[in-house]
């Protein structure tokens, strides 16, 4: 299930289209840190 698909629906799952949205900025987020040398609580 894509972003795309949960804007889509009738009715919106909220909850859920804000989980993914956090869970994609999370990712990005460590991406740009770990390109950058940095470290992040979340990693292991």
């Amino acid at each position: 299930m894509t972003v795309e698909d949960l804007r889509k629906e009738i009715p919106r799952r909220e909850e859920l289209l804000e989980e993914y949205e956090k869970l994609c900025r999370d990712i990005e987020a460590d991406a740009v840190a770990m390109l950058e040398g940095e470290t992040s609580n979340r990693w292991r």
